[in-house]
């Protein structure tokens, strides 16, 4: 992906002015919808609510007027549905929804960890994903437009929107804690080192498939010497890394679930290579009118929704991103009954005492990982019927209200 990086072309992007990168983007995407719309059979939308996928509809409903649209409504204080009735409404589409409860997050684990094929407690929403590709199988669409890459491209992700805020309070951090190391005897009983024993084993489980990437992206980048490449635009290559391909694997295998190709305007090779160029203030940027609570004053896809304000109500393009949201994973109750015969305990050779004293001091996040593992290791190893599985769980398995 680093490969995209052009001298010139940053050279030339950083001498442009805010009005014209706005007009170029628009292009740049209308062109590319227009080619992910080409099929021998009808086309539709995911219709999330978000300020992605509503301007991805927008474009193509311009040209095409029997767009189908299709909303996963997660129940509860995160639906996003009435931002998708609304969008539906402007564009005078019929929005197509299912409901997804959320009993749904348990009862179709064993699913979803079949076609998944590993553990996905990094994308909860896969649930949900799955449903609204099944709803738009029986509707016999087969290709569907995403709003998948937009925020890897543009850093739509909430937390890069201050990332630049908390980075400076760690370095001050690192820098209080060098100098009460400096005391003499007492600086690392004070303040000891706690190691990187957690990154060395996530490095571990994934074969250093992440460090060595993002050393790669640095490397690439140090070597352009032409040009200077903002820290904001090597975020955006990292992201286009990994991660992406962890939510296209996503897309791909729960889609391919119910025969639905799913189709990424935003990962056109234009729309990328501008992406990965443009000037860092493009995206992230100062905003007195931005009131988003993870990161105040601060407008994040600042190109994209000055391109979607000329598509869809204001309310819509300056929306705050949720994806799909559960909690769902977060406040699971899981009996440690549900381990008194599993493959986790078999794999870890654990009696059931031992199993049992692991889950008393595990936290939510590892119980949810072991769990996982459990419900990967039964289906998609021992060939456990989904039927079997998916009993286990309601027996043992349970959510705490919110």
């Amino acid at each position: 992906m680093q490969d995209f990086w052009d001298p010139d072309y940053i050279d030339n992007l950083a001498r442009i002015k805010p009005g014209q990168i706005v007009d170029k983007m628009e292009d740049l995407l209308l062109k590319s919808v227009e080619k992910h719309m080409f099929a021998d059979s009808r086309v539709g939308a995911f219709c999330s609510g978000g300020v992605d996928s509503s301007l991805l509809m927008a474009m193509a409903a311009k040209r095409h007027n029997n767009l189908a649209i299709f909303h996963a409504n997660i129940k509860g204080r995160w639906s996003e549905y009435d931002a998708a009735l609304k969008l539906s409404q402007h564009l005078k589409l019929e929005l197509r929804t299912v409901d997804v409860n959320e009993q749904d997050f348990i009862d179709l684990m064993p699913e979803v960890m079949k076609h998944y094929e590993h553990p996905f407690t990094y994308h909860p929403n896969c649930a949900p994903f799955l449903m609204v590709s099944r709803l738009v199988q029986k509707h016999r669409v087969k290709g569907m437009l995403s709003g998948e890459g937009s925020d890897e491209c543009f850093l739509g992700y909430p937390w890069l929107g201050r990332e630049r805020l908390v980075n400076t309070y760690y370095r001050f951090v690192v820098w209080l804690k060098t100098l009460v190391n400096k005391i003499p005897d007492l600086g690392k009983i004070i303040w000891p080192c706690e190691g990187n024993g957690k990154e060395v084993v996530k490095m571990l489980l994934n074969r250093c498939e992440t460090v060595e990437e993002t050393q790669n992206v640095h490397n690439f980048a140090s070597k352009i010497v032409s040009t200077k490449i903002e820290e904001g635009n090597i975020r955006t290559v990292e992201y286009l890394n990994y991660h992406l391909r962890t939510l296209l694997h996503r897309n791909d295998s729960l889609g391919m679930a119910a025969s639905i190709e799913a189709r990424f305007p935003f990962l056109d090779n234009e729309v990328v290579k501008i992406a990965v160029n443009m000037p860092y203030r493009y995206k992230i940027r100062l905003s007195p009118t931005a009131f988003e609570k993870a990161h105040p004053g601060i407008r994040d896809k600042w190109v994209v929704r000055k391109v979607a304000d000329r598509y869809i109500p204001r309310e819509l393009s300056r929306r705050t991103k949720i994806g799909f949201w559960t909690t769902a994973f977060e406040r699971m109750k899981v009996s440690p009954a549900y381990f008194d015969e599993s493959f986790v305990k078999d794999l870890f050779e654990l009696s059931q005492g031992q199993m049992h004293n692991i889950m008393s001091q595990s936290d939510q996040g590892l119980t949810m990982r072991l769990l996982h593992l459990d419900v990967w290791g039964h289906v998609c190893m021992r060939g456990l019927s989904l039927e079997t599985s998916l009993r286990k769980l309601r027996q043992h398995v349970s959510l705490l209200p919110e």
